[in-house]
């Protein structure tokens, strides 16, 4: 009961994704009863983080390298946050997390 309770703790406190945490935590935590939630998932690399200068290069780094869509977006095509978004996930392996990634993305985007 208290480890199930860890598990909802590390999703509510955004340290995993709650996909990555039903897909890989959870079923570890089944074969692997003596680790918590936070051991299994540091453990498999996927916390996520939200630290500014993490952050802010992978950002720095996507837009450098898509100044045709930092164009566009700054011209009004506002939905390309959501490619932004992907290539900055991609780039960090799903470490970035989303509020604090977005966040920063709209401010560097202006």
């Amino acid at each position: 009961k208290e480890r199930l309770s860890q598990f909802v703790d590390l999703v509510d406190q955004g340290k995993v994704s709650a996909a990555i945490a039903y897909q890989r935590v959870f079923p570890a935590m089944l074969k692997q009863g003596d680790k918590t939630p936070e051991q299994i998932a540091q453990s498999m690399n996927l916390i996520q983080s939200d630290d500014a200068d993490f952050l802010s290069g992978i950002i720095d780094q996507v837009l450098a390298d898509n100044p045709k869509e930092v164009e566009r977006y700054r011209k009004g095509k506002k939905n390309l946050l959501g490619f932004f978004m992907g290539q900055v996930m991609k780039r960090s392996k799903g470490k970035a997390a989303p509020k604090e990634t977005q966040k920063m993305l709209r401010d560097k985007l202006g």
